[in-house]
């Protein structure tokens, strides 16, 4: 017989296996998410490709190096675009971890939230930035977003809120090795001769992570054991 107490464990598995089902957010351990530098009031470091910024954060060898510098108070990265005998810009990235510092292995369908603070620190137009996924073996761009400052946003300096969510492809390359978050610019002056434009500035990065596996057979299970459950106990009741 279908009494109340049989409705309600029914529902209980239901409720069990939709709670199991759902992906839960995690945050990365970003290290040095506020780019702190020890960079004086007014003055700058200079960073050539390859060099390590801070802890966490790489320029890469291939592209262009960065500046730190502090920017209303605080220590932030920036960098520059131009086409000087041939076109340059920087990419500065970090190989993701958790909070216990196990790396993040590239998975299908996980889904990145990235945030960042985007500010212009030497005035004039931001242009955009590219944020990405890519795997850290084969440096294979697995999932990217590109922004595009406002000019009129930045006038003055204000700091801009950007969040970005990169979704990997359901089988990406290298799955299993580490994924790597980089950050890296696309509006390269179309012809030389052009001086450095110093003009994307950023702090303050966080990274939650959402995986896209499919949930485990135990799981759909109890959801189908309780819609089963259900709709029997709704024919019951019309009966």
């Amino acid at each position: 017989m279908f009494t109340k107490k049989v409705f309600l464990c029914v529902a209980a598995c239901l409720l069990i296996g939709v709670v199991s089902s759902a992906p839960a957010a995690i945050t990365l351990d970003i290290l040095t998410p506020g780019f702190e530098a020890g960079v004086a009031p007014g003055g700058w470091i200079n960073y050539n490709p390859g060099d390590t910024l801070v802890e966490g954060w790489v320029w890469h060898p291939s592209y262009r190096g960065g500046q730190s510098i502090v920017h209303d108070g605080s220590n932030i990265v920036a960098w520059a675009t131009f086409n000087y005998l041939e076109p340059q810009t920087s990419l500065l990235y970090q190989d993701l971890q958790y909070a216990d510092t196990s790396p993040v292995l590239v998975a299908g369908g996980d889904t990145y939230t990235v945030s960042a603070q985007f500010m212009q620190p030497y005035g004039g137009n931001f242009g955009s930035v590219e944020v990405g996924i890519m795997d850290s073996v084969s440096e294979t761009v697995l999932a990217s977003q590109t922004y595009v400052g406002d000019p009129a946003v930045y006038v003055g300096g204000p700091t801009q809120d950007v969040t970005f969510n990169l979704t990997l492809p359901t089988s990406p390359v290298g799955v299993g090795n580490t994924a790597r978050l980089y950050f890296t610019s696309t509006d390269i002056p179309a012809s030389p001769p052009d001086l450095p434009q110093w003009n994307k500035g950023m702090d303050n990065v966080s990274v939650t992570l959402t995986s896209g596996e499919v949930p485990e057979p135990s799981t759909l299970v109890l959801l189908a054991a309780g819609l089963f459950g259900l709709l029997a106990y709704a024919w019951k009741k019309r009966r």
